[in-house]
């Protein structure tokens, strides 16, 4: 102690900037280290020292403070708390938080100390610059108070993190993101159960005009520095709060605002929404739980009942996309409860109507019960918006199936996804082309499994198919494109076949007719099917003609591929005549020497 610690105070305190910080985060760390081995007299020592250099050098200041909380992490005069009944409903909340007095206390002569000696320089510090917001201040100051008594930790919280809040309001964006700084390391500190504390405090300061922007931009900044993957369920107390700054930012006058460009342009703030990444954020924190879902979709419900404009219908829709990109980011979430979730919405929302979820879903009475009276009235609007959730469940559903493995032998699995065939095929009728594509999206996962229900509505789904591929007329779409993949799938994997009349339509659509300009690997996928099953139509003959010409001019190799494949599989599939069987074979030998760059 007399020696060594005055030894590397001096090396610590004799770096200069820019040159032997190596040398200086040793000291730090070495000091620390020895703070967190001494008694207590040593280890007030130790820190009385660290605030005189505070004194006597200003310059030298943030390094200091680091110093500081470093020996403050060292504190290790703590014994097993007797009686924690007397805490702060904040950390009933939160068991986890790295408040230490939440599980161990302090002697009172150490607390005596620490508040009448140590704190009042902290808070001198504190209001020595009223015009800016220091993190490593703030950092001591709560570094100190957890270690006091409950009742003068929480009298004392609330004045600091309405301080660093106020500068929130300042106009200068150097100012605002240093109080930002400080907030996130003082939740950080605090521990996630105090976050709920922070955000009240915020909404009570921040509520007129631009400070709304910075209200919605600083939870976002809070949440994605405290926020880690495997912090599920920690910020179900909290949600409504979350979610109510949430709601103000993307659908409340706030959201008005941020759609002026001049006004967009002033602020970072105002220049992106940074609450749809909040969103995520919640979604991929709460517990995989009904009641915290419905919540969580609640604001976007609540909307799809009044008459959307074309922004609004678009806002709604990322809104959903970023709580299934949470959702897929939680841990809670089993694959199991996913499933139900996920039925009984499109349930719920593709009939509109108050029913209840049929028991075909395969699972426990007792968690589908609670599903089942949870989501009674979601899609209660049973509106032409509805349509926007079954999206959302639907995406939610081909997500899951393409990140788990799709066994055959799983017999579970198959039981539990084989009551969705039939809730699917409601779903193709639905005159929504966004609806139409997720649906045959989940049918093209679904075919690789042995459902017993996609068995034997395999006809109905192809008819089905058909019907809205002539609908579809000119059209050329992604739907038109998702229609090809799932007939392809159904034909390859069911004893089903093509009348003349479909196999005639088919081959008129324009994904057929403009091949050779404009090939498309899954029209070729499903001619090849076709093909395959020696389907005879004179159209097929003609198609391969042009199939023969795509396979010598084409540039793309997987075109080329496809196309030998379908041309191998028609000659040994299908009868030729001596004269057609001629002109294929001259056309062979005439491109024998085809050079594509003449």
């Amino acid at each position: 102690m007399k020696v060594f610690v005055p030894l590397f105070f001096n090396m610590f305190s004799d770096v200069k900037a820019g040159k032997g910080e190596q040398v200086r985060d040793i000291c730090l760390d070495t000091l620390s280290a020895v703070a967190a081995k001494v008694q207590w007299e040593h280890y007030r020592t130790i820190l009385k020292r660290c605030f005189r250099e505070l004194n006597l050098r200003p310059d030298k200041q943030k390094i200091i403070l680091r110093l500081i909380c470093s020996i403050l992490d060292a504190f290790h005069f703590m014994k097993p708390a007797n009686d924690a009944s007397g805490n702060s409903d904040a950390l009933s909340e939160d068991i986890d938080s790295s408040l230490t007095f939440s599980l161990v206390t302090v002697s009172s002569d150490k607390q005596q100390y620490m508040q009448k000696v140590v704190f009042p320089q902290v808070q001198k510090l504190l209001g020595s610059d009223p015009e800016k917001v220091n993190v490593n201040i703030n950092l001591v100051a709560l570094k100190i108070l957890k270690l006091l008594p409950v009742d003068y930790f929480e009298s004392q919280l609330s004045s600091i993190i309405h301080r660093i809040c106020n500068f929130l309001k300042n106009r200068l964006e150097s100012i605002r993101d240093e109080a930002r700084s400080a907030l996130a390391a003082s939740v950080k500190e605090l521990g996630i159960g105090y976050l709920q504390f922070v955000v009240k405090i915020l909404r009570a300061i921040l509520k007129r005009g631009f400070e709304l922007h910075v209200l919605g931009y600083t939870l976002h900044y809070l949440l994605s520095k405290n926020i880690t993957a495997d912090m599920y369920g920690r910020l179900d107390y909290c949600l409504e709060d979350l979610l109510a700054v949430v709601d103000s930012d993307l659908l409340g006058d706030v959201a008005e605002q941020k759609e002026v460009e001049k006004l967009a342009s002033k602020m970072k703030e105002t220049k992106k929404r940074m609450s749809f990444e909040t969103l995520k954020l919640i979604a991929q924190s709460i517990t995989f739980k009904t009641d915290l879902l419905k919540k969580i979709i609640s604001p976007v419900s609540l909307h799809l009942q009044k008459q959307l404009t074309p922004k609004l219908k678009t806002r709604l829709e990322m809104m959903l996309h970023n709580i299934a990109l949470g959702i897929e980011c939680n841990s809670s979430t089993e694959t199991s409860n996913l499933f139900i979730f996920v039925y009984c919405l499109i349930e719920d929302t593709i009939t509109g109507s108050r029913s209840e979820c049929k028991e075909n879903t395969q699972s426990s009475p007792d968690q589908d019960s609670t599903v089942r009276k949870t989501f009674l009235g979601l899609g209660e609007s049973g509106s032409q918006n509805s349509y926007i959730l079954t999206k959302f469940a639907l995406d939610l559903l081909r997500n899951r199936l393409k990140s788990i493995k799709l066994d055959k032998e799983d017999e579970q699995l198959v039981k539990m996804l084989d009551p969705f065939v039939d809730l699917l095929r409601k779903c193709m009728s639905s005159k929504h082309a966004s609806v139409l594509s997720a649906t045959f999206r989940c049918f093209a996962l679904l075919v690789k499994l042995p459902l017993p229900s996609l068995r034997d509505n395999a006809i109905t789904i192809k008819n089905v198919l058909m019907e809205i591929l002539q609908r579809a007329g000119n059209s050329n779409g992604h739907l038109v494109t998702s229609c090809f993949k799932l007939l392809a799938d159904l034909l390859r994997g069911f004893r089903i076949s093509l009348s003349d009349n479909e196999l005639q339509m088919l081959v008129h659509t324009p994904m057929f007719v403009d091949l050779q300009t404009n090939p498309s690997p899954v029209a070729l996928s499903l001619l090849k099917t076709i093909v395959r099953l020696k389907l005879v139509s004179h159209e097929i003959y003609d198609i391969v003609v042009k199939i023969g010409e795509l396979m010598v001019t084409t540039l793309t190799e997987s075109i080329q591929q496809q196309c030998i494949q379908i041309m191998l599989q028609f000659f040994l599939n299908y009868p030729l005549s001596e004269k057609r069987l001629q002109q294929h074979i001259d056309f062979f030998l005439a491109n024998l020497r085809y050079d594509e760059y003449p």
